[in-house]
């Protein structure tokens, strides 16, 4: 009972309170600016497992990760989705729950990732920055990947930085271990490789877009593409980062999200958009985004829960069992009746 209620007063409280309060300021680069999502669970975490029995020693909460309450399930993640049982049992001893608060980095460029990973909510930008201090989004990461591609491709450092460009949460492990474990594995393998590969036609097409598309088509493939990832029609975005991301002026971006909100697209109002049509928005955009949307569906499969999936299977198999209840209790009917027939014909004889 005490479990069930630390569950719901959880879930709450990241709706009304701490989900608020960092969303005010997703926009804004600068983590002492945003409220840490991390103090607020490991609150909670702390409260349920102080009620909660005492664990055995081999389990998961006696090595410190504990995974309940208000933490999303690792599978929310379509790359831990699209593991095979085996290899899925194998990362989730290693995998550690983490918030990823608005301009958090998690990886320098030029340097080895010690960690990677894998988020489940939010979206980490790939930012390649130049020396004139400009910088430019080259890729995206959210829901459905991981942050730290190199770590498992052999080439160590990267040349971008990676950034959390809208808060949210997720998992890390150990940069060695899951180079290990991908050694270890053909099957762990297939859909790491399969993910490297979606991030190089998404990093391609980035470069051909900004080389080629007119700033309003790739300001809406920019929104689209954080809609997907955020499961929502609010975006929020300054247009000083998005000038940022997309490597442009200010004043540009100014009149193309003035444009759209003319046109009834979209609504900006302190720092957040809300995209109000969004086929119509798809209409304007360049064919960037449905090319890289659809590679990484092909590659990167969101998979259906296993207790999802094992629920109907469990469904059917009852009903059957009562079918075949009845069936069996009408067949004995059937015989009882049979064996006193021939009893009754004598006596009417």
């Amino acid at each position: 009972m005490q479990r069930s209620r630390s569950r719901r007063i959880t879930v709450n409280s990241l709706s009304s309170g701490a989900g608020a309060g960092m969303a005010t300021r997703d926009g804004e680069f600068h983590p002492a600016k945003v409220m840490v999502l991390g103090d607020f669970v490991r609150r909670q975490v702390a409260d349920t497992a102080a009620t909660a029995p005492a664990p055995k020693a081999d389990s998961a909460f006696a090595k410190g990760r504990d995974l309940r309450g208000a933490v999303p399930a690792p599978r929310e993640n379509y790359l831990l989705g699209a593991l095979n049982e085996e290899d899925y049992a194998r990362l989730i001893r290693h995998l550690e729950f983490v918030p990823l608060p608005c301009g958090k980095v998690l990886g320098e460029a030029g340097s080895i990732p010690e960690y990677v990973y894998f988020p489940t909510a939010g979206i980490v930008s790939m930012l390649y920055e130049m020396k004139n201090g400009t910088s430019v989004e080259a890729a995206i990461t959210g829901h459905d990947g991981v942050v730290g591609v190199t770590v498992y491709m052999g080439g160590g450092a990267t040349t971008s930085r990676a950034v959390v460009r809208n808060s949210g949460h997720g998992y890390r492990m150990r940069a060695d271990v899951l180079k290990r474990e991908f050694d270890e594995s053909a099957t762990l393998r297939q859909p790491l490789l399969r993910y490297a590969q979606a991030m190089l036609i998404q990093m391609a097409q980035s470069g051909i877009c900004h080389g080629h598309h007119q700033l309003i088509e790739q300001f809406c493939r920019l929104l689209l593409s954080s809609m997907d990832r955020l499961r929502s029609s609010d975006v929020a975005l300054t247009q000083d980062t998005i000038a940022n991301l997309l490597g442009v002026r200010r004043e540009s971006i100014t009149a193309a999200a003035g444009k759209l909100q003319a046109a009834g697209l979209i609504q900006y109002r302190r720092g957040r958009i809300t995209v109000l049509d969004r086929t119509a928005l798809e209409s304007r955009v360049c064919e960037c985004y449905a090319c890289v949307k659809t590679e990484l569906e092909r590659l990167v499969p969101r998979h259906v829960p296993t207790l999802v999936m094992r629920a109907p299977l469990r469904h059917r198999a009852a009903e059957a069992e009562k079918a075949l209840v009845a069936t069996a209790h009408a067949a004995a009917g059937h015989l009882r009746t049979n064996a006193r027939a021939p009893q009754t014909a004598g006596r009417v004889v």
